[in-house]
């Protein structure tokens, strides 16, 4: 989590009303964050949580948080690229495959994903 600076996502989100930034805090300290891109379609760009606060529940709180936002806006599925390791995690909450795995430099194979959501009522 140090080598991301939260300042400058948050200042993003303030600069381009398509992008999303949610943290989660815990005693003050940013835990876990997600960034959500809600152009044309409504994709996590990024969803992390801090090693020392893994199988905690805060990634898969923080995906059903994304659902709710992405029905407010009128959005029917939340598609994401998922590192290889963390396919099963995004299955076992709902999501499927879309498309072929593809390669980036940065974070290795991603598989391509997505989910049909439910309409949240408020």
């Amino acid at each position: 989590m140090d080598s991301i600076n939260l300042e400058d996502l948050y200042n993003l989100s303030l600069k381009d009303n398509n992008i999303i930034i949610i943290v989660k805090e815990e005693k003050k300290k940013p835990v876990a964050f997600m960034e959500i891109n809600k152009d044309s379609t409504f994709h996590v760009e990024l969803i992390s949580v801090d090693r020392r606060f893994q199988n905690r529940g805060l990634g898969t709180s923080m995906l059903h948080l994304a659902e709710k936002i992405a029905s407010k806006y009128g959005f029917a599925e939340i598609r994401l690229d998922a590192v290889e390791n963390k396919v099963e995690f995004y299955r076992y909450l709902g999501y499927m495959e879309d498309g072929d795995a593809f390669y980036d430099y940065e974070w290795g194979n991603l598989q391509p994903m997505r989910k049909k959501i439910k309409n949240y009522k408020y």
